[in-house]
C-alpha cells in the first residue's frame, strides 16, 4: 500500500486498525519516554457493535486492576491520541479502555445515523453498561477537552458510574463559551444564533475542525499542534454543522446543582489558552457532587509538560484510591 493509501480516513462499513496505520506514532517523540506507547504498552484493538455502529476500543490490561477507566477524547483526538493518558491510568491501577467517537478515529458509523453529541453521550454510557458486565471494577470515566463535558453528560445518563474525571468541563451550550472556543463567527456569539435559527438546513455542511476551532492551541508546543492538525484521524478532520450545533444544544440528564452521582476531579491545565480555567469553573462550581479542583503547572490544552503530568498522575491515583476505599467500605 502507497502513503496515500496508509492515510485514507476508512469509508462506511471498513474496519482498519491503528496498527496498520501511521498517525498514532507521529505523536510519540514528543512525549516524555514513560508515556510513549511502545512495546507492552501497545493496546489491545477490539470492535464493539453499538446500534450498526462499530466502535473501535483501544484496550489496555493490567495485573490485577483495581479500577476501570474509560478515556473519552474530545474534538480534536481519538482514542489512541489518548494512549500517554491511558499509561497514566494504568500506573494509577487501572484497565483501560478509549474508545473513539463517530466521526473521529477509526470507528465505523452506521450511514443512518449522523454523529452528535447526544449520540456520544449515549454511546459513552452504554459502554459503561457494557463493562460493567464483564466484571465487578469500579467504572471511572474521564474526559479530556470537550470529552470532559461528554464524561459528565454520559456519567449523567447513566447514574452507574463510581467516579468522573475532567482537563475541561467548559459548558458548550452557554453562548459565552463557544464565543471564547470557537476560532471565529462560524462558533461565536453569532455563528451560535445563526445556526439556532437555520437549524437542519446546514447540518449536512462539512468543514475541517481547524477551520471551527483554534486548532493550533491543542497544544502549547507549536510542532505537537500540527501534527493535531494534519492527522485526519483527530484534529485534521472534518466536522459537520450538524455536530456542532448539537455541541451547542448538549443538555444534560442530571444539571450540575443536582449531580450527585459520583466524586468528580477536575484536573484542569493551568495554562490552556483554548479553555481558561474560568470557563471551567463555571460549570465546576455549580456541580453538587463532592469535588476536587487541581491546577496542572506548565500544562496546556493537552497536559504532558512537567510539572503538571507529574501532579496530574499524583491525583489520579490519589482518587482512584478514594473511589476504590469508599467502593469497599459500602
Amino acid at each position: 500500500m502507497n502513503f496515500r493509501g496508509l492515510l485514507r480516513v476508512p469509508q462506511n462499513g471498513e474496519k482498519q486498525q491503528y496498527l496498520n496505520r501511521p498517525e498514532w506514532r507521529w505523536y510519540q517523540k514528543y512525549l516524555p519516554e514513560d508515556l510513549r506507547l511502545q512495546g507492552e504498552y501497545i493496546p489491545n484493538e477490539e470492535w464493539w457493535d453499538f446500534e450498526e455502529h462499530q466502535i473501535h476500543l483501544d484496550r489496555y490490561t493490567i495485573k490485577n486492576p483495581k479500577a476501570k477507566m474509560l478515556l473519552f477524547h474530545g474534538g480534536g483526538g481519538n482514542g489512541r491520541v489518548l494512549g500517554a493518558f491511558a499509561r497514566m491510568a494504568m500506573r494509577a491501577g487501572c484497565e483501560v479502555v478509549a474508545p473513539d467517537f463517530p466521526g473521529y478515529g477509526l470507528t465505523v458509523r452506521s450511514p443512518k445515523t449522523k454523529p452528535t453529541y447526544a449520540l456520544w453521550s449515549k454511546i459513552g454510557s452504554a459502554l459503561i453498561d457494557e463493562e460493567r458486565k464483564k466484571d465487578e471494577l469500579p467504572v471511572i470515566v474521564w474526559g479530556l477537552s470537550i470529552g470532559g463535558l461528554l464524561a459528565y453528560m454520559a456519567a449523567a445518563e447513566n447514574k452507574k458510574v463510581d467516579g468522573l474525571i475532567a482537563t475541561t468541563l467548559a459548558d458548550t451550550h452557554s453562548i459565552k463559551t463557544m464565543t471564547k472556543v470557537g476560532r471565529n463567527s462560524l462558533l461565536g456569539g453569532g455563528g451560535f444564533l445563526f445556526a439556532k435559527l437555520l437549524g437542519p438546513l446546514i447540518d449536512p455542511i462539512r468543514l475541517p475542525m481547524k477551520w471551527l476551532a483554534p486548532m493550533e492551541l491543542i497544544s502549547n508546543d507549536p510542532e505537537v499542534s500540527r501534527v493535531f492538525m494534519k492527522d485526519r484521524l483527530a484534529g485534521g478532520t472534518t466536522v459537520s454543522m450538524g455536530f456542532l450545533r448539537s455541541l451547542m444544544n448538549a443538555k444534560p440528564a442530571i444539571e450540575p446543582e443536582d449531580f450527585n452521582v459520583c466524586p468528580v476531579l477536575l484536573a484542569h491545565p493551568a495554562i490552556d489558552p483554548w479553555t481558561p480555567l474560568e470557563l471551567s469553573k463555571q460549570f465546576f462550581d455549580r456541580i453538587k457532587s463532592k469535588k476536587e479542583l487541581v491546577l496542572l503547572e506548565g500544562c496546556g490544552h493537552f497536559p504532558v509538560e512537567e510539572p503538571g503530568r507529574l501532579q496530574l498522575e499524583d491525583a489520579l491515583v490519589r482518587f482512584v484510591q478514594q473511589v476504590t476505599y469508599d467502593g469497599m467500605s459500602k
